[in-house]
């Protein structure tokens, strides 16, 4: 992970000035270190030729050793001052660039901002794609991480659909989807992708808590037919959970309990005839008949409690 440090603040009038005396605060002590350095480089310069000369005169016996040490002892402690005085400027330069760092420009990513040429900062987009929404519409102090604008790659648009979690248990990646309502002349082709593994709680538009589930799903379909799409449009989602190419069907509106089986009238030759029927899948429009119906046969929809088995019947128009 990359760690990156906070931003320098604004400054208002009164910390710019104390900034700014801190800067010059801080030159006067660089200036008054250089100066020290200058004199000891005097000194230095006179105690090593002292110490040259007493070692001339220690050679040839006319100095003593005590005056010939007290010569090298005061061109070593020379030496040491100016060494003392290398460090005290290095001290004193960075002193004056800590200074100098209070005055930087929030505005701009340079340093030498604080010399006073700002430059405004370039915020390059992570992404290619299109501006969804702006986030600051006026100029303003901007806190770390603050987010300026959303950005979307259209081209990866992808459909959310939230399920009842009772549906999305029969759900699974795969799964062919057909994309309505979106405000196209034809469906569109999509499949699911992924099935969220949480679920979450919905109120519904009579009022009833549903727990519901998101399906993510992928268009099959080129992007020229749905890029009028855009980000939290609206559409109607259905997939296809199973899907069978020669299979009989009966309306769910036909069909009743009797027992613990179901059953419809069937019309036959002016009469309602009761009929067990075995069935297979359903769903809120149509179910399944494995057994007790044939194709083409006619029954009642929505039979009133006055039909029972082989009571006369007529078709209504409409």
């Amino acid at each position: 992970a990359t760690v990156k440090s906070q931003g320098p603040d604004l400054l208002d009038h009164r910390t710019q000035a104390e900034s700014e005396a801190r800067v010059e605060a801080a030159r006067s002590s660089l200036e008054r270190a250089e100066s020290e350095r200058s004199r000891l480089e005097v000194e230095l310069r006179l105690a090593d030729t002292d110490l040259e000369r007493a070692r001339q005169l220690f050679d040839r016996g006319v100095l003593p050793r005590a005056d010939f040490d007290r010569a090298d002892s005061h061109a070593a402690a020379a030496r040491e001052a100016m060494q003392s005085a290398d460090a005290a400027i290095r001290v004193a330069r960075f002193e004056l660039r800590a200074a100098q760092a209070r005055l930087i420009d929030p505005t701009t990513a340079d340093p030498a901002a604080a010399t006073g040429e700002a430059r405004l900062v370039s915020v390059r987009a992570p992404i290619d794609g299109v501006v969804l929404k702006r986030l600051r519409e006026s100029a303003a102090v901007v806190p770390q991480a603050e987010p300026l604008l959303e950005l979307a790659d259209l081209r990866g648009l992808e459909v959310i659909a939230d399920f009842l979690s009772t549906d999305a248990v029969g759900i699974r990646p795969g799964m062919p989807v057909i994309i309505d309502r979106w405000g196209g002349e034809t469906p569109l082709r999509g499949r699911v992708r992924r099935i969220e593994p949480g679920g979450f709680m919905k109120i519904s538009a009579l009022g009833v808590e549903e727990q519901r589930v998101n399906v993510v799903v992928d268009f099959e379909d080129p992007s020229e037919a749905w890029q009028r799409l855009g980000d939290e449009y609206r559409v109607e989602v259905r997939v296809v959970v199973w899907q069978a190419s020669d299979t009989l069907l009966v309306p769910i509106g036909s069909l009743f309990r009797r027992g613990e089986d179901w059953a419809v009238f069937v019309v036959d030759e002016g009469k309602a005839r009761l009929r067990p029927v075995d069935l297979g899948r359903r769903d809120d429009l149509q179910a399944e008949v494995l057994r007790g119906l044939d194709e083409g046969d006619q029954v009642i929809l929505y039979p009133p409690d006055r039909v029972v088995d082989n009571v006369q019947v007529v078709a209504r128009e409409g």
